[in-house]
């Protein structure tokens, strides 16, 4: 389907079909982690587990915004993430961050903060924490480096 903007025909994506995909894969992201949770009890959330949330939530909500300001413009941007297409709709850049804040949140809790593999220590929710925001560190400064903008 293709969106007439300023002249311009933009492709539009199917809102329901980008938004179908976020949400399945956010619910069988969440059931193969509940999967799991009989096998061990859940780690106590630390002062440091809401530190690092936090820092997620951050970048995550300004990759939201400037992603806003990419379907506010679609004359003039266009997104890289495949789920939302090149021209999402608001209504589906809302949706996706949502889900996306929310299901990060959940998969942050049901880790553990520790894990023994092969006699080494592993704190898997950190890991998980961390790469995700350096991910959308690295997404929110390139968009800042060509010159999206923030829109809420």
């Amino acid at each position: 389907m293709r969106k007439l903007i300023k002249g311009r025909l933009i492709p539009q994506q199917d809102e329901e079909d980008g938004m179908d995909k976020v949400m399945f894969l956010t619910i069988i992201c969440i059931l193969f982690l509940i999967s799991g949770c009989s096998h061990y009890q859940l780690s106590k959330w630390s002062g440091k587990d809401t530190a690092y949330q936090a820092a997620f939530t951050t970048v995550t909500v300004m990759d939201w915004a400037q992603t806003r300001y990419i379907a506010n413009h679609p004359y003039e941007r266009s997104e890289s993430n495949r789920v939302l297409g090149e021209h999402p709709s608001l209504n589906d850049v809302d949706t996706y961050f949502s889900a996306c804040i929310i299901g990060h949140t959940i998969v942050s809790y049901l880790l553990p903060s520790e894990v023994e593999i092969m006699n080494h220590k592993f704190n898997l929710r950190r890991i998980w924490q961390s790469c995700w925001i350096v991910i959308e560190t690295g997404c929110v400064g390139h968009n800042m480096s060509v010159g999206v903008g923030m829109a809420f």
